[in-house]
């Protein structure tokens, strides 16, 4: 519609309220907005994208929210950190696993005192970071003026580098995280999504916060705040701007030192984060990020050499053996509930005595797509209160989950306080975790071609490529392409 026939047909547009100007080269389409979240979840249920940013939450419960220069725009892919243009991700995790005595016995405790002062030497540590960054980015400058092109040719990069240092000079962003929930919940004795799981995840994130709060003002009394850090913005109770709720939340919880942030400032707008931490999790051997256990074991494939145990042999009579591989924990616990210390007796195991074993296990129960959803929403949202930026984490859903349900999913996470929601159906997309414990679609998965004969017959395809005539002819055998 034209905005002339938008006012013809609805005259409250112009009422006063809206201050909207029309102009003969503007136009509305009205978008009903049941209609578009319908088709959102219709996406998210059909192919886990798109996930969703609750852009008022980030605003609204981020220290950087008041400050307009670093007052976040966009975020990176994985989610867990919203920012401001030029400035960067910088990300440290704590393996909340090491400070666990005693993991999977009656006498498991969590190490709290040991865990604020590694935290609060990891926030230190986030802090160096961004010089190493900033030594970095000055080579990177100081190559660009001695390269050999001409001025006008070298100014972009050398203008887009300095933004970049220059950013990060002031805002003094970083991204100090954890990894091993998961993990961590069942060496304490824990289900994932129990209360006791949610009474300790709400204690040792006080902890967090607490020891990086005192880091980050240490750090300002000793190697000066963040540029333009102002008291007034953060804690303007006598102006009619609303109170950021992030702020609030500080006064209510953390008052020593607010106080002592009034005086002295901080080091940096924004500190802390949970990343997916894929990688580093590999590393320590334990679950990713806030995540539960995906799977404690699956099963693989290898080709069997003259002698070997044959378990598997394919359609074109290639012999394999089974093989379990099993999640690095899981494995400690079944070898010290074994009382063994030969962990090839425990990959020797069958399919059917691993699963036994597993239902007696700390995570039985515990998986990503045996947890309560509404738990796991109120476990992210407890954490976030606790973050300063964000969370990258996928709610893991089996495949019977219906649209409905994850409209509910998106709606509860919004009201938990979450500033970002992702979901994966299992199933919903090939390639991704793929549970075990169900019927494979039959697929074309050819990996062994035979040998081709002298001819065969083809189909032929026309196309363009780009403005050329193409024509194609692909050899063909039981139908498929050869």
């Amino acid at each position: 519609l034209s905005v002339s026939n938008y006012n013809d047909l609805y005259p409250s547009w112009d009422d006063g309220n809206l201050n909207y100007i029309p102009k003969d080269d503007v136009y509305i389409k009205l978008v009903r907005a049941k209609e578009y979240w319908d088709e959102i979840i219709k996406s998210a249920h059909g192919s886990a994208e798109p996930g969703i940013i609750f852009e008022d939450n980030h605003h609204n419960y981020s220290p950087d929210g008041v400050y307009p220069q670093f007052k976040g725009v966009t975020t990176n892919p994985c989610g867990e950190i919203f920012m401001q243009a030029y400035d960067a991700c910088r990300l440290i995790a704590v393996n909340l696993l090491s400070f666990v005595n005693n993991p999977f016995t009656s006498e498991a405790e969590f190490d709290i005192k040991k865990f604020y002062e590694v935290n609060y030497e990891a926030m230190r540590l986030s802090d160096d970071l961004i010089d190493l960054e900033l030594e970095r980015i000055n080579r990177i400058l100081e190559k660009i003026k001695n390269d050999n092109e001409p001025a006008e040719v070298k100014a972009r990069e050398f203008k887009l580098w300095k933004k970049v240092r220059d950013t990060a000079m002031a805002s003094r962003r970083t991204g100090l995280g954890f990894t091993a929930l998961g993990d961590t919940l069942a060496a304490l004795g824990y289900k994932y999504d129990s209360e006791e799981a949610l009474l300790f995840t709400e204690q040792f994130m006080h902890v967090k916060m607490e020891s990086e709060f005192d880091c980050t003002i240490d750090l300002a009394i000793l190697r000066g705040t963040f540029e333009g850090w102002e008291d007034s913005k953060e804690y303007h109770f006598h102006t009619e701007d609303p109170l950021n709720k992030f702020y609030e939340f500080l006064g209510d919880n953390f008052n020593d030192q607010v106080i002592r942030m009034s005086k002295y400032g901080r080091r940096n707008v924004s500190w802390n984060t949970v990343a997916p931490t894929g990688t580093v999790s590999l590393l320590t051997q334990t679950t990713s990020g806030l995540e539960p256990i995906f799977q404690p074991f699956y099963i693989r494939r290898k080709k069997v050499n003259k002698g070997e145990r044959v378990d598997f042999v394919d359609e074109l009579g290639v012999e394999w053996q089974e093989f379990p591989v099993l999640h690095e924990q899981f494995k400690n616990w079944v070898m010290l509930n074994m009382k063994t210390d030969n962990s090839t007796v425990i990959e020797n195991l069958s399919k059917e005595d691993l699963q036994k074993l597993f239902e007696y296990s700390p995570w039985y129960g515990s998986t990503a797509n045996d947890i309560d959803w509404k738990k796991r929403v109120e476990i992210q949202g407890i954490i976030q209160k606790y973050i300063t930026h964000s969370i990258s984490s996928t709610i893991n859903l089996p495949n019977s989950v219906t649209e409905e349900e994850v409209s509910e999913i998106y709606l509860h996470s919004w009201k938990m306080g979450l500033k970002g929601v992702t979901v994966y159906r299992d199933g919903s997309r090939s390639g991704v975790l793929v549970s075990d414990d169900k019927p494979k679609l039959v697929t074309f998965n050819e990996n062994h071609a035979p040998k081709r004969p002298k001819s065969l017959p083809c189909k032929i395809v026309r196309f363009n490529n780009n403005y050329e005539k193409w024509i194609a002819f692909v050899g063909m055998m039981d139908n498929k392409p050869y």
